[in-house]
């Protein structure tokens, strides 16, 4: 017993000291890629004219790349601050929180004709901001990976299971094949290209950690094709594990 837990505590001190690094070394990286971005902008303003046409094609390929690792980067760090919020625990308003989440995406969601259904919501304990990263990560996925002509229906819906509220977020898209079930969760792991989907394939790992830290799970039922329902459990009492 006292090996297991010796082990776990190395266990949690090396997982600190990765999130610790991963934010240090994310945050330095971001300055380099802006001077790029700028010089680059530069050189196509004042020497544009100079280039042919593949010199400018080389030029946009560095910008896009530069967009792209900047990217990759915040969301790093989106990532490793997860357990560096503070640890308490309000009371916080799902309905709320959805309505304020469907706000922000109004844009995307009249540009699709998505329509979307909000069931009544329970009120459960945790950190609205990041409760809110769940439900958007969420619902821009099931904006994004959409059939194509096929309007988005997307129903946000919970049930009580025991001690536990049991969140769901049903929607019409492409699907996912059941091989990828687990593998979706994983830190930038992605099913498709950057040209087919943009995004670099950290929502749901966010998402994952998130309700892990507050004692729940997150899943999905799926049918490729059809569509997906993501699943995420929240303890009806719960506040965040101290990770710091």
């Amino acid at each position: 017993m006292k090996a297991r837990e010796a082990m776990q505590i190395k266990l949690e001190q090396s997982n600190q000291e990765l999130e610790q690094f991963a934010y240090i070394a994310s945050h330095d990286l971001k300055q380099p890629l802006a001077s790029i971005y700028s010089w680059s902008q530069l050189l196509q303003v004042r020497y544009g004219n100079c280039l042919d046409e593949k010199g400018s094609s080389y030029l946009n390929a560095i910008q896009d790349s530069v967009r792209q690792m900047t990217q990759l980067i915040e969301d790093l760090l989106t990532y490793s601050r997860v357990d560096r919020v503070e640890n308490t625990a309000v009371d916080v308003d799902c309905n709320l929180i959805v309505h304020q989440v469907c706000n922000r995406l109004s844009s995307a969601i009249a540009q699709q004709s998505a329509k979307l259904t909000i069931d009544s919501l329970p009120t459960i304990q945790g950190n609205p901001l990041q409760i809110s990263q769940i439900f958007q990560n969420l619902i821009e996925n099931a904006l994004k990976y959409c059939r194509e002509e096929v309007p988005p229906q997307i129903r946000i819906s919970a049930v009580q299971n025991d001690n536990h509220w049991v969140f769901s977020c049903h929607d019409n898209g492409i699907g996912i094949e059941a091989d990828y079930f687990e593998q979706i969760f994983y830190a930038f792991k992605r099913l498709h290209s950057q040209s087919q989907y943009s995004g670099t394939g950290i929502g749901l790992a966010v998402c994952k950690k998130i309700v892990r830290r507050y004692g729940g799970e997150i899943w999905l039922t799926s049918t490729f094709g059809e569509g997906s329902t993501f699943y995420f459990s929240f303890p009806m009492q719960s506040s965040p594990k101290d990770n710091a």
